[in-house]
């Protein structure tokens, strides 16, 4: 009995198609444990090509080491993201600061000269506001503080336009050149009786267009270093007369206003 079995199990081992069975159901396990190990292959990332390595493939048990290199990566990106940020931040604020700066002090700055040139006195308080204006180098260079040029005058009143436009001043700049346009217009003055040698002039003070240097100082504040008049401004009433021709005006103008008094009395009647 058991020797037919075995023989019939012999046959069934011989028989073409079981073999052909036997040999598809191999094959086809195979290639499904092939795609299987396919599926878990990682494709070369931008790690690999950046290292010039897009043809190798990277086996499951390296896959940790990609997340630990890509998370570093991302964590990187961020920092540069926040600190270019913040920079921006930075420099935004120090840009609107320098130009709101300039903008004053190039408005002060000529307020303060015109009043300083035309009314050189002593008592002129606004000489004690040049030091927060000027630099050191341009006060001593140009002597603002003891100029004395109008010292034989007294201007009692005067118009002053200054025009300065409104410039972005960048956040890393420390010096910067703008034009700006003062003008002084209906200049009312006279003789400084208490002068006994007068010293006439031919302008009280110029007018025009500038070309102004400011330089940022060490406490971070601007301040004027350089003006160079580049357009010339006639102000008529800049210009004053001598003084003979003004005190013959004002005399001339006192007879005119000096009359002889009208005899009211009646005439006599002719009898």
């Amino acid at each position: 009995m058991a020797d037919k079995i075995k023989a019939q199990t012999f046959k069934k081992d011989q028989d073409p198609e079981l073999l052909k069975k036997k040999e598809e159901k191999k094959a086809f396990k195979q290639l499904k444990k092939e795609k299987e190990q396919e599926s878990n292959i990682v494709p070369a990332t931008f790690i690999q090509k950046l290292l010039g390595r897009e043809n190798d493939r990277i086996l499951p048990k390296d896959k940790l080491y990609i997340k630990i290199i890509k998370f570093f990566f991302y964590l990187l990106g961020k920092a540069a993201f926040i600190a270019i940020a913040v920079y921006a931040c930075i420099y935004g604020f120090r840009t609107a600061v320098n130009s709101a700066q300039v903008y004053m002090i190039g408005r002060d700055a000529f307020s303060k000269r015109t009043s300083v040139i035309l009314n050189p006195s002593n008592e002129n308080v606004d000489k004690q506001f040049l030091d927060g204006l000027f630099t050191s180098y341009y006060l001593s260079k140009t002597n603002l503080k003891n100029n004395s040029k109008n010292s034989s005058y007294i201007i009692k009143t005067y118009d002053l336009e200054t025009r300065v436009p409104i410039t972005v001043v960048w956040g890393w700049k420390d010096e910067i050149d703008i034009e700006i346009v003062n003008k002084v217009h209906d200049i009312a003055w006279d003789f400084n009786p208490t002068v006994v040698y007068k010293t006439e002039v031919d302008e009280f003070i110029e007018s025009g267009t500038y070309k102004v240097h400011f330089v940022k100082q060490e406490d971070g504040r601007w301040r004027v270093n350089g003006i160079e008049l580049i357009e010339y401004y006639d102000s008529p009433t800049a210009h004053p007369t001598k003084y003979e021709d003004k005190v013959q005006a004002d005399v001339t103008m006192g007879e005119e206003h000096t009359g002889t008094a009208e005899d009211d009395t009646p005439a006599a009647s002719t009898p």
